[in-house]
């Protein structure tokens, strides 16, 4: 009887180890999605919050002429320290997703850019 128990025991410290291990995963992916899935900070100043939102026209509007003046802008601010590198990427991915013709998707993006920026 001895040995059935400590066989139990043993089963029932690896699937501890297993749920436990099982679970920092889970964890460990949920944090690498979260982080992969924000968007970057802007952290932009009322000038290029202005740009910011002549993009978005631009953009909803199918403008290209508006969209190459605001980009002409951001990277202006870019240089300037007032938007950061990875903020600055995901503008030009707008940019790009409009360019390749999908004017609304670009909208959305920059939207949820915008729309998760901390307060």
């Amino acid at each position: 009887m001895a040995s059935n128990s400590s066989a139990n025991e043993n089963i029932s410290g690896r699937n501890y180890l297993w749920a436990l291990l099982l679970a920092v995963l889970l964890f460990s992916g949920y944090q690498t999605w979260r982080w992969y899935s924000t968007p970057p900070n802007l952290g932009a100043s009322s000038e290029a919050k202005k740009t910011l939102d002549g993009l978005f026209t631009a953009l909803t509007a199918h403008d290209e002429a508006k969209l190459a003046t605001c980009m002409e802008r951001i990277e202006v601010h870019f240089a300037e320290g007032k938007l950061s590198e990875k903020a600055v990427n995901e503008l030009r991915n707008c940019s790009k997703m409009a360019k390749a013709d999908s004017w609304d998707k670009a909208a959305k993006r920059l939207y949820w850019i915008i729309f998760e920026q901390p307060q």
